[in-house]
């Protein structure tokens, strides 16, 4: 007789002594059919401990000691007649059995083509970025397994395998029992990782097969509250037992679990509790200080036990009649209260657990305090907000892209009259929209991003690992409309769900940490609608007013421009159409979406969009912006997606053109951008700021090849030669190499003449060269009246930049894109050595004295 069969749970279902012949033969094909069941689990379940040992024991013992844990809190005279006790005893042997390959259709090749290792795979190479390649795939292996095995379960009451002769075998033997119980049996199996809320969906009165008595009815509901309980409490050293955890060296996660539920005895009912309703668990041994995290397993799992038992019996407590208690006879866990009351029972060692937590105690005041310019970066407030509105509607958008195929994106930016004090401003986007789970979770959990949650995998199966690049990393932007608006409301539903799905957060009084929710919806929330961001903002009437933007250049006036085109250079790089309506009128095109393909016409349209609106004192002439347009080309990443649309300029006429964009969004309006090109590039943010890191613009787009297209566009065109050396000052900025049509203004005498490469290195080897210093760092100097110096040919700096690197280490230049840099290489490719001589304070600069940098060819 096994241990578990002298329980009362047992013995009063199916283990009861039986008078009536039929009843009897009744009780021994269910024992006969469980018994083969186990035997076959058993034999699915060895695998679990060799594929994953990380795992805590999943093997047959611990399913025989859910009996033990289930009759315990269920207590000796609760009602579980033999056909329950039999589904009971059924998903008791199948809720872990999917932590196995064997258990899956292709076995680990199978578990590998589905959706949710793609997704493992993809978390577990971001987090592994230096692993092997088959480090990464066990990660991702035992993370699919984990989330797969409860679903997996449900088919496997019902599944079938091959015997030696080909012949299929199923874990319930019996045909009859397989069709009456195989489905429910794998429900209330994957039941055990649902949510209570879930559970509850479960029906209450499944009707006995005609073999069995009529009163032999089965509660799944009940049983799948009795399993999630049973399977919460069994955390003893049996599944953690010394042999196992000295055999298999563990660490982190892994081993602070089993070193827990090693250190802890059989759970009990606590014999001092007045109603004996309360259950005990104690430790073997004290937890030292060192092992505080594996105390903290134990705690949790205490509270994770209390919390099950509560929660099932409140369901319970709502289904139960007069003449049926369903409640289970363990009502709490002691010590789940707190970690001072659990280290009664759970010991410690050398140190004392306490409740105390790192927390913010006032998040509103942190995302005001932290507001603005700290946050969000420098610029309008309003541009901040729309970027990161846009960013949100934008990702939303691919996500759904990628879910439905062959979606037209669509963001509308709405503004309308309030009253006469204030401005609304909506942005509506036809994306994936959120649920009420997500709308309540990560949404409002500041500094957690969606698309990376765990919540993703679950609501949208296959994007984390799909190509589909989401902008918003940080889980800050929704935050940032609190720094214009007063009043914030956001309405989503899932955009496969009806209206009545449609959810509401509503913000009255700014950042609060109580926002309402609600199932009310705005008049403009359509059908064909996913999610509506509504601001209040206390300012002026923003309908038919042009915004003011500074030019950001000394003596420069101020631009105006209309909100239109505020918003098409916020969305410089988006690769999803943007429509603004102001007031009642049509909505009007601000920004169409760019793509790969985009023809020549549509890519000049684009851009006089952008920049046909710049101030005189800041804008080049016509003509050279006309040429611009027409070199203006496409830039892919290495995986050739569209990361930019640009023109290398070649002349110093206008304060820049050039916008910098994360994700296709500019993070500020200015006149002032880069000026080594026309048109956008796309890089990674460097910060939360989102601000463009300079240094990934390499590392995130092919620059040479664009380069290459730039620099024959403008061989074919004949430009003149000092455009070629303005020219070589834009490359240096993008980090280009200069050398293959390098060309240096140099004052040679009284004459200022620009030289190509060989003739630079002809300068060198006859009269040498000088470079005036400057006061600021290892530059060439931009700020000095000088001509040439003592008669030597010397250096011009046409603009800031790069180019100007005057940095050594170790008599090398170290910045590859500088004019010195390109001088040394032609030296060394002719076997010539190069001699540095520093003049300290040899010549007047604007600022004091400058150094002057003497270069010659060794003797």
């Amino acid at each position: 007789m096994r241990e578990f069969e002298n329980l009362a749970l047992w013995k009063n279902s199916l283990g009861k002594h039986v008078i009536d012949e039929s009843e009897k033969k009744a009780l021994d094909d269910l024992r006969t059919n469980l018994d083969t069941f186990r035997k076959r689990a058993a034999t699915l379940t060895e695998g679990i401990r060799a594929q994953f040992p990380q795992l805590t024991v999943h093997d047959v013992t611990h399913l025989d000691a859910l009996w033990e844990t289930a009759d315990l809190i269920a207590g000796s005279k609760y009602d579980l007649n033999p056909a329950e006790a039999f589904v009971f005893g059924g998903a008791v042997l199948l809720h872990d059995a999917a932590h196995c390959f064997e258990a899956y259709e292709g076995g680990q090749t199978g578990v590998r083509e589905t959706t949710q290792w793609k997704d493992e795979f993809a978390v577990a190479r971001q987090r592994m970025p230096t692993h092997r390649l088959g480090d990464v795939e066990k990660e991702a292996d035992f993370a699919a397994i984990r989330v797969l095995h409860a679903h997996a379960a449900e088919r496997l009451a019902i599944a079938s395998w091959k015997d030696g002769d080909g012949d299929p075998l199923f874990l319930i033997e019996s045909f009859a029992l397989r069709k009456a119980y195989g489905e429910i049996i794998g429900t209330i199996a994957a039941s055990h990782h649902w949510s209570i809320e879930r559970v509850a969906s479960l029906p209450q009165q499944l009707n006995s097969p005609p073999d069995l008595p009529a009163s032999w009815r089965v509660n799944p509901m009940k049983i799948a509250c009795l399993l999630r309980c049973a399977d919460a409490a069994h955390i003893d050293e049996r599944r953690a037992p010394d042999f196992l955890r000295a055999l298999f060296r563990r660490s982190g996660v892994s081993a602070d679990h089993w070193t827990a539920q090693n250190y802890l005895n059989r759970a009990d009912v606590d014999q001092l509790s007045d109603g004996k309703d309360v259950l005990l668990i104690t430790s073997n041994q004290s937890f030292e200080k060192s092992e505080a995290s594996a105390w903290w397993v134990a705690f949790d799992a205490l509270q994770l036990i209390d919390r099950e038992i509560r929660s099932a019996n409140q369901l319970l407590r709502n289904s139960s009649n007069q003449t049926s208690n369903l409640e289970f006879a363990i009502k709490s866990v002691k010590g789940a209260e707190a970690p001072e009351l659990a280290s009664n029972y759970i010991k410690t060692r050398g140190w004392t657990p306490c409740a105390a937590k790192l927390h913010v105690s006032n998040v509103q005041g942190l995302v005001r305090e932290l507001g603005g310019e700290k946050l969000y970066g420098a610029g309008q407030p309003l541009a901040v907000v729309l970027r990161e509105l846009l960013q949100n509607a934008r990702d939303a958008i691919a996500a759904r892209q990628f879910t439905e195929s062959g979606v037209r994106g669509k963001i509308t930016v709405r503004v309308l009259k309030s009253d006469g004090t204030k401005t609304v401003v909506q942005v509506e986007d036809n994306g994936v929209g959120m649920s009420k789970r997500v709308l309540t979770g990560p949404f409002l959990d500041f500094g957690t991003s969606f698309w990376t949650s765990d919540l993703v995998k679950d609501e949208w199966p296959g994007l984390r690992s799909s190509k589909q690049e989401m902008v918003g990393q940080f889980g800050i932007g929704f935050y940032s409309v609190f720094m214009v608006a007063s009043a914030v409301t956001v309405t989503s539903k899932r955009y496969d769900r009806g209206l009545v799905d449609a959810t509401s957060l509503e913000f009255p009084n700014g950042v609060t940490l109580r926002p309402t929710l609600s199932n009310s919806r705005s008049a403009q929330f359509s059908s064909q609608v996913s999610t509506l961001v509504c601001l209040e903002l206390e300012q002026q009437d923003l309908l038919d007013k042009a915004m003011e933007i500074p030019s950001g250049v000394l003596n420069v006036a101020k631009s105006n421009l209309q909100l239109k085109q505020y918003i098409a250079i916020i969305a410089a790089g988006l690769d999803t159409d943007v429509y603004l309506q102001e007031g009642d009128s049509t909505p009007l095109l601000a920004h169409k979406a760019i793509h790969r393909d985009m023809l020549k016409d549509e890519i000049e349209l684009w851009a006089r969009n952008l920049f046909d609106w710049k101030s005189e004192e800041l804008v080049a002439t016509q003509s050279v912006l006309n040429e611009l347009y027409g070199r203006l080309r496409c830039l892919f990443d290495r995986g050739g997606r569209l990361k930019g649309i640009a023109a290398l300029v070649t002349n110093f006429e206008s304060t820049g053109h050039g916008i910098q964009t994360v994700g296709g969004l500019a993070q500020t309006v200015t006149p002032n951008g880069q000026k080594s090109f026309l048109g956008f590039m796309d890089t990674r943010p460097a910060s939360a700021k989102r601000e463009p890191d300079q240094n990934s613009l390499y590392d995130t787009i092919d620059i040479e090849a664009w380069l290459t297209c730039q620099i024959k566009l403008l061989s074919d065109a004949g430009i003149q030669p000092l455009d070629w050396a303005k020219a070589c000052y834009s490359i240096a900025s993008l980090g280009g190499d200069p050398l293959p049509k390098l060309h240096v203004l140099f004052w040679i005498g009284a004459e200022a003449r620009v030289v190509d490469a060989q003739q630079l290195l002809e300068l060198l080897k006859t009269r040498g060269i000088a470079i005036y210093g400057s006061t600021l760092g290892d530059v060439a100097d931009t700020h000095h009246k000088n001509r040439s110096f003592r008669g030597m040919p010397t250096f011009v700096a046409l603009n800031n930049g790069r180019f100007n690197s005057l940095a050594m280490e170790e008599g090398q230049p170290t910045d590859n894109s500088s004019m010195l840099s390109c001088l040394y290489r032609l030296a060394s490719a002719q076997g010539i050595c190069i001699v540095r001589e520093v003049l300290k304070g040899a010549a007047d600069g604007m600022f004091g004295k400058v150094d002057v940098h003497i270069f010659t060819i060794a003797d």
